[in-house]
């Protein structure tokens, strides 16, 4: 199925506004119009995706990893979590969408993510495990963080104390100095992608309860 989505051409770059299922694929065709106040208007004619069809696709292992609960999904990418069978240790696995591995573009920036991640090394960043490939699927295998995340948190139990909000705001703000020290920005801080340990969780909602 195809679709037509209006973005702005800025600087030679296409900026399109997704729709809210966010299930655009990739560009297959731009058609641009230029108007009167020197800007131009970009029709994307884009694809959807089958999301269940990565899903299906999906082998049962990658690597030395046995996949076993689907823990989230995004435009690029799913996220597994996973058994390493070297040793029995939980790992996050993050895979690239079957459309995304299609994309040269899609590969350097997944490729890009793993360098960052492995120049990386602070007890308040997951650590990166292993990048590599298997059945034809790129895939990050990133340390397990137990407690869930600052967001589902916040679904669960609504605003936080300020002291306890505090202290998540300083513990990620730790993992970001040494990022920023290399050079490296987010850009996507959210309370969806600040992760907790177990002994994090029971304690933030230990002192919610108060």
């Amino acid at each position: 199925e195809e679709q037509h989505v209006h973005g702005t051409l800025v600087g030679g770059t296409v900026v399109v506004v997704p729709d809210t299922d966010h299930d655009i694929v990739h560009a297959v065709e731009v058609q641009v119009a230029d108007r009167c106040d020197g800007t131009a208007e970009a029709v994307v004619v884009t694809q959807r995706r089958d999301e269940a069809a990565d899903e299906r696709s999906m082998p049962p292992q990658l690597g030395r990893f046995q996949l076993q609960q689907l823990l989230g999904k995004g435009g690029m990418g799913l996220v597994y979590r996973a058994i390493d069978q070297a040793d029995g240790s939980l790992a996050a696995i993050k895979v690239l969408r079957e459309a995304a591995s299609r994309s040269e573009s899609a590969q350097r920036r997944f490729v890009k993510e793993a360098r960052l991640l492995a120049r990386v090394n602070n007890p308040f960043v997951a650590n990166l495990l292993e990048f590599n490939q298997d059945a034809g699927r790129n895939y990050l295998a990133i340390e397990f963080v137990a407690g869930g995340s600052v967001g589902g948190l916040l679904r669960q139990t609504g605003p936080l104390p300020e002291a306890v909000a505090l202290a998540i705001v300083t513990d990620a703000a730790r993992g970001l100095e040494v990022a920023h020290q290399l050079g490296i920005v987010h850009r996507d801080i959210k309370p969806d992608n600040l992760l907790l340990t177990a002994e994090g969780r029971n304690w933030l909602l230990q002192q919610t309860a108060q």
